[in-house]
């Protein structure tokens, strides 16, 4: 999980929630709050990636003899966008089979 995540959960009081439910009482309910930490982490990597592609398309020279900047700075935050959410989305699916797994534990 992210540290914006984490800091998200934090802030709302969720984290402890989350983390000290070893009986699983509720694993839809933990299911929903990690469904949020995910979006909210996604949504906070493609800010990120908004204004850095912003300033990178400054950067680049204005009219036609700009074009190849343009499209390889686009190019760029194109594949950083798809290794981030990569990641997100590898690291929540892994949460995800960890309660899944804790949960099997504890009701068998």
């Amino acid at each position: 999980m992210g540290a914006a995540a984490r800091s998200l959960l934090r802030a709302i009081g969720l984290w402890g929630l989350l983390a000290a439910d070893p009986e699983c009482a509720d694993e839809a309910w933990q299911r929903e709050v990690l469904a949020q930490a995910r979006a909210f982490e996604l949504h906070d990597a493609e800010e990120k990636l908004r204004v850095s592609l912003a300033e990178a398309l400054q950067a680049c020279p204005a009219g036609p003899g700009g074009a190849a900047c343009r499209a390889g700075v686009q190019s760029r935050t194109q594949e950083q966008r798809q290794r981030r959410r990569g990641e997100i989305d590898a690291r929540y699916e892994r949460l995800l089979r960890e309660l899944e797994d804790r949960c099997r534990a504890t009701s068998a």
